[in-house]
C-alpha cells in the first residue's frame, strides 16, 4: 500500500496536478481512502463506491491474509481461467448476471487477460489482511467524501453507512437493484452521480 501511494503521489507530481478529486472502487477504494488519509491536501474530494477502511482487529486480519494466500497459491496452481470461474461464482458478483450477455462477456474477457502471477501477487501485497484498519482514522478525514453502494450489496452499504456516522463530511447514496459493481450494473446513474458531486464540488 505505501509504495503504491507513492508511486500515484510520482504520477501526480510529473504530471504537475497539484489537487484533484478521488475516486476507488472496492480495493482501490481502500487505497484511495489511503491516500486520503496520508495527504488530504492533495485532493478536492474523496468518492468511494463499494469500499471499506479495512478489518478492524488483528485476528480478522490473519485469517483473510492466511484465505488470500490459499488463494494465490490455487491461481499459480490452476491458473487464470479457474480463478476467474471461482470469482464469477461469488456471491458478491451475482447481481452480474442479470447483465446483457455481450457485457458479460466482454468483463469476463478482460479479467481472462490478467496475469496468474499479477494477481496473485495482489492478494499478497494489497490485501485486505495486510492492509492496516483506517477505521480510527476516519474521523480525522475533513475531506469531502461520496460513499456509494448498491442496496443489494447489504455487506457494503451497511459499511458505508457506518462510515458515514464517523467521517466529518459525508454524503451515502445507494444505488436501488444494484450490487457491489456500480459502475457496471448502472453506468448512466452512476455517472450522473458523480457529475452531480463534481460540479458543487467545484
Amino acid at each position: 500500500m505505501p509504495a503504491v501511494a507513492r508511486d500515484i503521489h510520482a504520477l501526480l507530481d510529473h504530471l504537475h496536478i497539484d489537487r484533484a478529486h478521488l475516486l476507488g472502487y472496492s480495493m482501490g477504494g481502500r487505497l484511495a481512502l489511503y491516500l486520503a488519509l496520508q495527504r488530504p491536501d492533495r485532493w478536492h474530494s474523496l468518492i468511494l463506491e463499494s469500499a471499506s477502511p479495512g478489518l478492524r482487529t488483528a485476528a480478522e486480519r490473519q485469517e483473510r491474509i492466511a484465505r488470500d494466500e490459499a488463494l494465490a497459491d490455487f491461481i499459480e496452481r490452476q491458473g487464470i481461467e479457474a480463478f476467474v470461474n471461482r470469482w464469477q461464482s461469488l456471491p458478491l458478483f451475482a447481481t452480474q448476471q442479470q447483465l446483457p450477455p455481450a457485457t458479460q462477456d466482454a468483463h469476463r474477457a478482460a479479467r481472462l487477460r490478467n496475469r496468474p502471477h499479477g494477481l496473485a501477487n495482489s492478494l499478497r501485497g494489497m490485501g485486505t489482511g495486510v492492509q492496516p484498519s483506517l477505521w480510527p482514522h476516519l474521523p480525522d478525514l475533513h475531506l469531502p467524501t461520496l460513499l456509494l453502494s448498491g442496496a443489494l450489496d447489504q455487506k457494503f452499504t451497511t459499511v458505508a453507512k457506518e462510515m458515514a456516522t464517523l467521517l466529518p463530511h459525508p454524503h451515502h447514496q445507494t444505488f436501488s437493484h444494484t450490487g457491489h459493481t456500480i459502475h457496471l450494473e448502472q453506468p448512466k446513474p452512476y455517472a450522473k452521480a458523480i457529475q452531480k458531486w463534481l460540479k458543487n464540488k467545484n
